[in-house]
């Protein structure tokens, strides 16, 4: 990596930014542009997009794959948790 962009990089982590590459349909790239500008530039226009991004896409809280194992519940019908036969 080139000293130069280790700078950029160094400068906007300073400045509380955080590179994110994303992978959207061709239609929605403009707008994920659009979005993200707005959250970056505009603080009002932030604090409106943040909010109706949580309504709609409430924060998914995540659990480790220890909890996950531990819970004994899958999303799927089958589980990678293999039971013991008896007998």
């Amino acid at each position: 990596m080139s000293e130069a962009l280790q700078q950029h990089r160094k400068r906007m982590s300073q400045r509380g930014m955080k590179r994110v590459e994303v992978c959207v349909r061709e239609p929605d790239a403009d707008m994920i542009r659009r979005v993200a500008k707005a959250l970056v530039s505009d603080e009002k226009a932030a604090e409106g997009l943040r909010a109706a991004i949580d309504t709609i896409l409430p924060t998914k809280t995540s659990i480790s794959f220890k909890e996950w194992l531990m819970s004994g519940s899958s999303e799927m019908d089958e589980t990678p948790v293999r039971k013991k036969r008896v007998g």
